[in-house]
């Protein structure tokens, strides 16, 4: 399992569960309805790490009214 997940290229394709899930809500209610973006982030271990703080990163700064936008990688 770990050699797939650190040399694998897809490694997704032998192991579904291995996708980080990464959702922007607006404040702090979790609503399924509304949110503001999402992502499927795939890969080996290394390009997930990389595509997860990349999502943070993009969506972490964003603002809201009145509150602040709140991303969420799970």
């Amino acid at each position: 399992m770990a050699g797939l997940l650190l040399f694998g290229k897809f490694p997704q394709r032998f192991k579904p569960v291995f996708v980080v899930k990464a959702i922007v809500f607006p404040g702090d209610n979790v609503d399924i309805s509304q949110y503001f973006d999402n992502e499927d982030i795939e890969g080996n271990l290394l390009q997930v790490y990389k595509d997860s703080f990349a999502f943070c990163t993009k969506n972490g700064a964003k603002k809201t009214e009145p509150n602040k936008l709140k991303a969420c990688v799970r």
